[in-house]
């Protein structure tokens, strides 16, 4: 009886770190009860046979990420990273038990590790949560490969503590190989992190050199327009010389579309904002795309920058993009604890696409969509894209924190 509480409450702990770092799309508590009553099937067919070898290892694994693929917003290569890494850390906080049961003599392995499991769990997945984020989906598989063969490892040296009975030599050695395999891990882990931070830092840089050229072809443009004043005025000088108003209407007139057509930037308290969006205005405005734009917000300061930046950015690069020479609305208001983005713009039929894409590189195709549908979801948001012939229309509501 002991036995079946173990694995029911070891089941209820693999779900609950698997379902903690993934976001789940639809029917949650089906996908939790499922993926409890796979694991504890397979947990108890392992202690049935007295075995846990690498092929139920496998197996555990390869159900787990079919099944999540059903559920959640994640790849095929997040879920297999993610249930490699739970195989790891349950492996460690195994061995982690049984070294405290061999020191302390406490003689109970099965307890003990599962508390280890929890408690270390709640700090990891406060730490992990919406933090593991790649930008190459192979970094993924990669990294899920290199945990599955160290679980592997730990797996093997565990087994040869508990079946043969090592003594203290031995048991040296396990703490040893263990620690270098966990170091190994925190180093590999560490440095994707580092290059994910590269990246972030790289797609930044790339923003700010495209809205460096939309400000110097805004400065030539003004400098065109210094220089035509100056004719523009000297001619009006002569047309009230000779009186003749008609002339001197019809000039003003001309230059009233001029001025009709020139960009409307904005300020807010976020500076950040202000940044993307007015970028963005003059980058359309330099395209012969005009901006009608709706601004109303307090404080946001609950969303991070990168992920502001990337938000408004993917959206408006996409509207400016799919675009014609057309019109491009922007509608972002601020309704009590919930922030509404509504970017909307008329189609150019050659380029429009029912997907969202924000670079012209195919490799890139998608991404833009995936990096928005992440943001919504860490916001506990929701998105809505209407697409048609002659408009698309993107919709977002963040819930503030």
């Amino acid at each position: 009886m002991e036995w079946i509480i173990i694995n029911v409450f070891e089941s209820i702990l693999l779900t609950w770190f698997l379902t903690s770092l993934v976001h789940i799309k639809r029917k949650k508590g089906l996908y939790r009860f499922l993926i409890c009553i796979l694991n504890l099937t397979i947990i108890t067919l392992s202690n049935y046979i007295n075995m846990y070898d690498i092929f139920l290892t496998s197996f555990l694994i390869i159900c787990n990420v079919s099944l999540s693929y059903l559920f959640v917003e994640e790849s095929l290569n997040e879920l297999f990273f993610i249930c490699c890494f739970e195989n790891v850390f349950n492996s460690f906080t195994i061995i982690l038990s049984v070294m405290i049961n061999y020191i302390f003599h406490l003689e109970i392995v099965h307890p003990l590790g599962k508390i280890i499991y929890f408690i270390l769990a709640l700090l990891l997945i406060k730490y992990m949560k919406n933090k593991i984020f790649f930008y190459n989906q192979n970094i993924y598989l990669v990294i899920g490969i290199i945990l599955f063969g160290l679980h592997f490892i730990m797996q093997n040296l565990l087994q040869v503590y508990l079946i043969l009975k090592v003594e203290i030599p031995e048991l040296i050695i396990l703490f040893v190989m263990l620690f270098c395999c966990v170091i190994g891990l925190l180093i590999i882990l560490s440095k994707v992190a580092q290059m994910n931070k590269d990246q972030q830092e790289y797609e930044k840089l790339k923003q700010d050199i495209k809205n460096e050229k939309t400000l110097l072809y805004l400065y030539e443009q003004l400098k065109i327009t210094k220089h035509d004043l100056k004719h523009d005025y000297q001619l009006l000088q002569y047309y009230l010389t000779e009186k003749d108003y008609s002339k001197v209407q019809e000039l003003i007139n001309s230059k009233k579309d001029i001025v009709d057509s020139m960009p409307t930037l904005f300020s807010t308290r976020n500076k950040l904002l202000n940044t993307v969006i007015n970028g963005k205005i003059l980058e359309a405005y330099s395209k012969n795309i005009k901006v009608e734009s709706v601004i109303s917000i307090h404080d946001i300061n609950f969303i991070h920058d990168y992920d502001l930046n990337t938000l408004l950015s993917n959206v408006l690069d996409n509207a400016i993009e799919n675009n014609n020479e057309g019109l491009i609305r922007i509608n972002i208001v601020q309704d009590n604890m919930l922030l509404h983005i509504k970017v909307s713009n008329t189609v150019d039929p050659q380029k429009s696409s029912p997907e969202l894409i924000t670079q012209k590189d195919h490799r890139s195709h998608g991404f833009g969509l995936k990096s928005i549908n992440r943001i919504v979801k860490k916001y506990q948001g929701v998105m809505n894209i209407i697409h048609n012939q002659e408009e698309f229309e993107i919709q977002i509501t963040l819930l503030m924190q």
